[in-house]
Parts: C-alpha cells; sequence; structure tokens
C-alpha cells in the first residue's frame, strides 16, 4: 500500500500482486468505506473465527495481526472480538475507551457482533467508535457560549471507572502528565466527584460541588446507559 499512514484507505488494489484478495477488497472497499464516512468512524475490521483480522478500513498496525495470539490480543479490539464470539447474532459487544496502542495510544472504543453467512457463524464485524464525533457532540462543537455554558461550563462522560469519556474543555490546563503527554482527557483522567458518583448510582441532581479541577462549580448530573453500561453526564459552570 504506497499511501502515507492515515491515507491507507485511498488504495483500492495494487495491480502489481493480484490475488483473489485484492479482487475481493477491490469489490467491497468502497462500501466499507462509505459506511465509515458516513457514519464518522474511526476505522472498521472483519475478523476470521481463527482470529485473524483480515481486513481494515485504515491499515492500521493491527491490520492482519491474530486476535487470538497476536500482540494486541489484550487490549480493546481483542478483548472485544473474544467478547462477540460468544453471543448471538443481532447482539452487540462493546469495549470502552482506552489507551490503544496500534492507534498511537490514542483512547479507541470497540463494537463488535458476529457475521453469520446462511446461519453460520463465520467471523466478527467490529467498528471503532469515534473520538471526533463523541467530542462534537458534548462540546457543543466548541460553541459553549451559544448553548448556554459561558466562558467556564462545560459537559462530560464519565464512565464505571470513574474515567472522562470526551476531552475536557480545560485539557490544556490540566496538570496531569498523562493527559499533557497524550493530549486528551478520554480514558484517562479520574473524575471521582459526588456529582459522577451519584449519577454512576442512578441519581439525578444539582448541586454546588468542588469540580475535578478544584474549582466550586453549579453541577448538573444523570445517569445514562450505553451498551447496557452506566455512564454519568455532567454538565457544569463554575461558581463565579
Amino acid at each position: 500500500n504506497p499511501y502515507p499512514i492515515g491515507e491507507k484507505d485511498k488504495m483500492l488494489t495494487n495491480e502489481k500482486y493480484p490475488s483473489t484478495y485484492s479482487e475481493a477488497h477491490r469489490k467491497y472497499h468502497p462500501t466499507f468505506n462509505a459506511f465509515l464516512t458516513e457514519f464518522n468512524l474511526y476505522d472498521v475490521f472483519l475478523v476470521d473465527l481463527n482470529g485473524n483480522v483480515i481486513y481494515t478500513d485504515f491499515k492500521e498496525k493491527d491490520f492482519m495481526t491474530n486476535l487470538k495470539t497476536g500482540a494486541y490480543k489484550d487490549q480493546g479490539l481483542g478483548r472485544v472480538y473474544k467478547n462477540a464470539l460468544s453471543i448471538g447474532k443481532g447482539e452487540i459487544a462493546f469495549d470502552d475507551f482506552q489507551p490503544y496502542e496500534p492507534s498511537y495510544n490514542l483512547p479507541a472504543a470497540f463494537i463488535a457482533t458476529p457475521v453469520f453467512v446462511e446461519e453460520k457463524k463465520e467471523g466478527v464485524f467490529i467498528i471503532q467508535l469515534p473520538i471526533d464525533e463523541i467530542n462534537r457532540i458534548m462540546k457543543f462543537g466548541e460553541k459553549y457560549e451559544e448553548a448556554g455554558l459561558g466562558k467556564s461550563g462545560e459537559s462530560y462522560l464519565v464512565g464505571p471507572d470513574f474515567k472522562m469519556r470526551n476531552d475536557s474543555r480545560f485539557v490544556a490546563d490540566l496538570d496531569d502528565p498523562v493527559v499533557q503527554k497524550l493530549g486528551t482527557t478520554i480514558g484517562v483522567l479520574e473524575v471521582k466527584t459526588s456529582s459522577v458518583t451519584k449519577a454512576l448510582s442512578g441519581e439525578t441532581g444539582s448541586e454546588i460541588i468542588k469540580d475535578y479541577r478544584g474549582v466550586p462549580v453549579l453541577s448538573s448530573y444523570a445517569p445514562v446507559n450505553i451498551f447496557g453500561k452506566t455512564r454519568a453526564v455532567i454538565a457544569e459552570i463554575d461558581k463565579d
């Protein structure tokens, strides 16, 4: 594939190396690529029953590795693959955001479902979820003031491990070496405030608290169910 990293989806086939795989890729890749583009996904994968990653749209480091024995078997892609092998037609396996080495340690989350051909399970279809799209929704496209959050307000999701699932508005100002090295709060910044704890317990409310920056804020919180797991959705603005 002559295209640079991040653009390898542009190749349909390489005429220098004819093969049945290349012909199949020429036929099906445009459909997968259109699907990825339409829904702003990060990547899509096909994995056979032996664990071989036989197709990805962007051809990153996990392409053609094995998710049963290879380097990424215990990372998000490998975990969601194994979970998908044990579920039925139409069911979904989910692996939440964590740093993922083939994507250059950026946070990645995956959903997967088994693929059936004439009622026989033949493999697993996996989607790597888009950070940018979740950030766009939770950050109102950076139009905080138009959304009613003024100069100090933000909204964010927190998972059951108390780690943030979208980027903080204040990511550049946080005194956390991991956040600064990765340039993100997703899956790395722990937020264990009273609002988050209550929301993860199923409560909804609003109160003045100290947020994860130690700043007094008006914090509104509620639980939200995503793929069977409770997350906290938080909206806050500085008390001042």
